[in-house]
């Protein structure tokens, strides 16, 4: 056994220069692999607004264990678009998203506030339906 040992170290010695790149790069994929895991992924997100000409403001709300992670304000002067894209970069895992909208002006204004799951990553869009004002 000793002597299979020292053939190996004198082997390893005399190829030292060529085993050196293989270590290297097999040390930055160590390293880099569980980076990769971890980075942000972009994840598309399509709102869908029932009423949407009342709509005067949405909020989008990304929150991870009860703490905000990424928030947007969106205003519409003479009522929102029915569809809503946004590109959010987000780590992967899973959070809620609180989705604000404010339909009407003055004392007739209503805020609604709805709360879905998102998990990251995702493939595809992440289509929200969001319902119309409730009558009063």
């Amino acid at each position: 056994m000793k002597d299979a040992a020292r053939r190996a170290l004198s082997w390893l010695a005399q190829h030292r220069r060529r085993l050196a790149p293989l270590v290297l790069v097999g040390g930055v994929a160590l390293v880099l692999g569980p980076l990769a895991e971890a980075a942000p992924r972009e994840t598309s997100v399509r709102l869908r607004l029932a009423d949407s000409s009342a709509v005067r403001e949405v909020g989008l709300s990304v929150v991870e264990d009860g703490e905000p992670v990424l928030g947007l304000r969106l205003p519409f002067a003479r009522g929102a678009p029915p569809r809503i894209d946004e590109s959010l970069d987000l780590p992967p895992g899973r959070y809620a998203l609180h989705i604000d909208v404010t339909r009407g002006e003055g004392a007739s204004r209503t805020q609604r506030t709805e709360v879905r799951t998102l998990e990251v990553p995702t493939e595809g869009v992440v289509i929200v339906e969001l319902a119309a004002a409730e009558a009063r």
